[in-house]
């Protein structure tokens, strides 16, 4: 049975994962920028410099790690309310 609090937490969780979506994905660029920048100097081979030069992949990887996360705290909150146990003979 799930207690008050561990409900609290799952909730407190989904809550502060989908705002961190949501932050990242409006102002993103502000947070991440200085982290693509220093990624950027880094000297690359000039066979790969014409394919690799507009992509990067930080932003991409941390956005699918928040999206793995939602889903699987989306995934933990429903099944911790499904395993709260309320019946409606409480005598």
């Amino acid at each position: 049975m799930a207690t008050s609090g561990e409900i609290t937490v799952a909730g407190t969780i989904l809550f502060v994962n989908t705002f961190a979506i949501f932050i990242f994905y409006f102002i993103g660029n502000a947070i991440l920028g200085p982290i693509l920048d220093f990624a950027s100097k880094f000297p690359i081979h000039p066979s790969l410099q014409a394919s690799m030069q507009e992509t990067s992949y930080i932003y991409p990887a941390f956005m699918g790690i928040l999206l793995v996360f939602e889903f699987v705290s989306i995934v933990g909150f429903v099944f911790l309310i499904g395993r709260r146990q309320a019946t409606p003979y409480d005598y």
